[in-house]
């Protein structure tokens, strides 16, 4: 059970759409603004993205919550929202402007800073978010699409030291028999945009393989430890 306090953020859509929805954790004192982590989940067919609004989001909160107790980061709020099935042809600029239209107003306060990470094809809305939100870290296992994701933000990324940013701060996991993104496509994003890339660990493509083997827990608490440093 997480300790977090969740509640089901749902946000109304025109007529005949699939109307979005996220679940929200909050972590430590939540009068005070604080961190924020946002989970893009992998690609999913209508019917089980209307199943889990019901549901919690119970194995990527026990992730994270294995996580957040070694972290030196006690107020934090964490956001899971399912891959969007219905962008009326918006893309991967549905999810950005979904967060600053909707997901971050609902915290009442904007983040102290942002963290975001994808699984499988939620990998490429985590991180077009993550350069278009500015985010301080990006985390990616078995993700579809980050390469180019990463060089149609490019101008985005590379502009980040003239507003006195930091470089994003990036870790990309893939397990051995994943076939949806190649080790090969991962170092290149490691050589073009200064991304962590960790070898291989044993599985396949299923979220259960990356949880077994402690990917899910190992983005989590790099996410954690970027945002704690960003944090006074």
């Amino acid at each position: 059970m997480s300790s977090g306090q969740g509640e089901v953020l749902e946000f109304q859509q025109d007529a005949g759409r699939i109307s979005p929805y996220a679940h929200l954790y909050r972590y430590g004192d939540t009068q005070a603004p604080g961190p924020l982590i946002l989970y893009v989940g992998g690609s999913i067919a209508a019917a089980e993205y209307e199943r889990r609004r019901s549901t919690a989001p119970t194995a990527i909160l026990e992730q994270f919550d294995a996580a957040h107790r070694r972290a030196a980061l006690p107020r934090v709020d964490l956001i899971i929202c399912p891959c969007p099935v219905d962008t009326d042809g918006d893309g991967l600029d549905w999810m950005a402007d979904h967060l600053d239209l909707e997901l971050t107003p609902s915290l009442g306060s904007p983040p102290t800073a942002l963290g975001c990470m994808g699984n499988s094809a939620g990998g490429a809305y985590a991180a077009h978010v993550a350069a278009i939100a500015e985010a301080r870290a990006l985390a990616v296992f078995g993700g579809a699409g980050i390469l180019r994701t990463m060089r149609e933000n490019r101008a985005v990324l590379d502009g980040r030291g003239r507003e006195g940013l930091d470089p994003l701060a990036m870790i990309l996991c893939r397990n051995a028999d994943d076939p949806v993104q190649s080790q090969d496509e991962m170092q290149q994003v490691g050589r073009e945009f200064g991304a962590r890339v960790m070898a291989p660990l044993p599985g396949t493509h299923p979220f259960r393989d990356y949880a077994a083997n402690g990917t899910v827990q190992r983005c989590f608490a790099f996410l954690l430890q970027q945002l704690a440093r960003a944090t006074p």
